[in-house]
């Protein structure tokens, strides 16, 4: 079985910090999970962009990641 990178879950895609962590992201081969942000709309443009699902609530975030892995893998 060969090595994976962390599986995350980006919250605060809205304030265009995002393009300077993507490289980090890359670099460890991290799996974008899901995205969350106040503005939903722009959590969902990001989702997309990445190819990963929209975490409307950081309240549930932990419940939904785990339920992304398990569907994930």
């Amino acid at each position: 079985m060969g090595m994976t990178g962390p599986r995350v879950v980006v919250v605060g895609a809205g304030a265009n910090v995002l393009g300077m962590h993507e490289p980090g992201l890359a670099a460890v081969g991290a799996d974008v999970l899901a995205v969350h942000d106040l503005d939903v709309v722009r959590a969902a443009a990001v989702a997309r962009r990445l190819g990963c699902a929209v975490c409307e609530s950081v309240d549930r975030s932990e419940e939904h990641t785990s339920e992304l892995q398990s569907h994930h893998d």
